[in-house]
């Protein structure tokens, strides 16, 4: 007798309910199919207690969630959400209403022994784990009514947004950068950031990159050009320091890892702002000194050559960093011509 074919087989079962247990993982599946048959049976009686609500949420947190802190995060969220969800009279799930959700998602927060408005990042906290209970009882079969779903709380506006410096500005943070010491690392890095490199570009430069003699540095498989002032001190330090050798870095020991090291330097060139008197300023940061060059590669060369120069792959990204409108300009018709 010919055995039935694994769709035939699921054919016979009538229509399959959605899942994402393919796409969680095959873990715990035995605990997941016992609750996830208690929510299709719910589903069709439409009654659900909160506490079986509670436990689908945390088969499948299980599942989905590697991570064990993230796991005990959500477990500690969700136990907060049903006791609450309890309180306000709701004994299935489907008592559970809109204002319900908002009222928990907005609920006052403990700190210390006062109580107070919850914080923006408690609120999405809040908002991530009712969402990710309406996902696991969506994935057993179990309606959940759209309008239970929270709306996402805005993040809000970046505190500083980086822009180009004066040439004054410059200045300072050129006669800063050494700190008193002629040739230090700090004038290193403001000489890279100046020809366009990222922190994390700068934590990788080694001395093999650097060519003096054409005024140019390697960053990774882009290659731009010294300013003048940036040439003079990489010359400064080859000469108090000698050459570090082949391979090895230029800013940062070799023994950090890379994510490290570019944090050492992002710390690093906010200090050299700071020691130039910029650090109250709100919109210059670490970041304004790779910008003011490609600002001046922007004037000269249009958009697509300041792209280039900062090894963005967005001309719509590297427009906004430096405040212009491509897209009215020059620069959307020439990308349009090549582009066409």
């Amino acid at each position: 007798m010919r055995s039935l074919s694994k769709s035939e087989r699921a054919g016979q079962g009538g229509p399959r309910r959605p899942t994402q247990l393919a796409l969680w993982g095959n873990r715990r599946q035995r605990r997941w199919a016992a609750l996830a048959d208690l929510a299709e049976a719910a589903a069709v009686t439409g009654d659900l207690s909160l506490g079986e609500a509670r436990e689908l949420a945390a088969a499948a947190a299980g599942v989905r969630f590697p991570n064990p802190a993230t796991r005990r995060k959500l477990a500690t969220l969700t136990g907060w959400l049903f006791r609450y969800l309890a309180g306000a009279g709701a004994a299935d799930w489907s008592d559970v209403t809109p204002d319900m959700v908002e009222g928990w998602c907005g609920a006052a927060a403990r700190r210390g022994r006062r109580w107070t408005t919850p914080a923006p990042s408690t609120v999405r906290n809040r908002q991530w784990a009712f969402t990710i209970v309406c996902d696991a009882l969506e994935a057993a079969g179990v309606v959940v009514d759209p309008a239970l779903r929270p709306g996402r709380e805005p993040r809000p506006p970046a505190a500083r947004r980086s822009r180009p410096l004066t040439p004054a500005e410059l200045d300072r943070v050129r006669a800063f950068a050494d700190r008193g010491l002629s040739g230090s690392r700090r004038s290193v890095m403001v000489a890279l950031a100046e020809a366009g490199a990222s922190a994390s570009e700068i934590a990788a430069v080694v001395a093999e990159d650097i060519d003096l003699d054409a005024g140019t540095v390697r960053l990774g498989r882009r290659v731009n050009p010294l300013t003048g002032w940036g040439a003079e001190a990489i010359g400064r330090f080859f000469a108090v320091h000698g050459d570090p050798g082949p391979g090895s870095r230029m800013c940062v020991t070799d023994r950090v890892s890379g994510h490290r090291g570019a944090q050492s330097v992002a710390v690093q060139l906010r200090e050299v702002v700071s020691d130039a008197g910029l650090g109250p300023v709100a919109d210059v940061t670490a970041g304004s000194v790779r910008l003011t060059t490609a600002a001046e590669v922007l004037a000269q060369d249009g958009v697509e050559a300041a792209a280039r120069f900062l090894g963005s792959d967005s001309l719509d990204s590297t427009a906004a960093a430096l405040g212009h409108d491509w897209n009215n300009s020059d620069d959307a018709d020439t990308a349009g011509g090549q582009g066409g």
